[in-house]
């Protein structure tokens, strides 16, 4: 019977690691790793639709395109529509059990992306406390449940969105109790 159950373990073991090489040598990973994001995200997606079993690794992968299209968008607004797409396929790639059983490193860093997604949006958005919000939560929980380095910038990152949601609050405090004290057209620089 033990025989059996390694037998098993073994064969499943062996099954896991021949899908896993079979999506590190797709023609979306090769697209990612290019630059090409456009493609890649076509061809990740249509990986996703044949291969349902390893649909978490390539919603991964198609979140990471979104996220640096983002970073490389001409316009705010277009880069606010990357981070927002990058965010929902972080979601959806952890929600699958091909993330956790054969790319549990991914899971982790699918949190820690989508964390940064929020922070990423705070940079843009008009009201960025909303963002910086969800983006503290996500990297302090990071930072809680993790040991290992990706758990170090989870903290600093926590710590880092904690400053900018106080540093925000303490402006539009000031900014609403001293309504029109503040103007910068009428100051002058001192002559020598």
């Amino acid at each position: 019977m033990r025989f059996l159950l390694r037998v098993w373990f073994l064969s499943l073991l062996v099954i896991s690691v021949s899908l896993a090489q079979q999506f590190y040598k797709s023609k979306g990973l090769s697209l990612f790793n290019q630059g090409n994001y456009n493609a890649a995200i076509d061809s990740l997606l249509h990986w996703a639709d044949i291969h349902t079993g390893e649909s978490g690794i390539a919603y991964y992968y198609v979140g990471e395109c979104y996220y640096n299209s983002g970073l490389e968008a001409a316009t705010s607004s277009q880069a606010i529509d990357f981070f927002k797409k990058g965010i929902t396929y972080f979601d959806k790639a952890v929600r699958q059990a091909d993330l956790l059983s054969l790319y549990p490193e991914k899971k982790t860093e699918a949190v820690y992306k989508k964390a940064w997604s929020y922070y990423r949006l705070a940079e843009m958005e008009k009201d960025p406390l909303p963002s910086l919000m969800l983006s503290n939560r996500t990297f302090t929980e990071l930072s809680v449940s993790l040991s290992d380095t990706i758990g170090v910038y989870a903290l600093h990152m926590a710590g880092e969105t904690r400053l900018r949601i106080a540093n925000w609050k303490r402006i539009q405090m000031l900014l609403s109790a001293n309504v029109g004290a503040v103007s910068y057209t009428h100051l002058t620089l001192p002559t020598n």
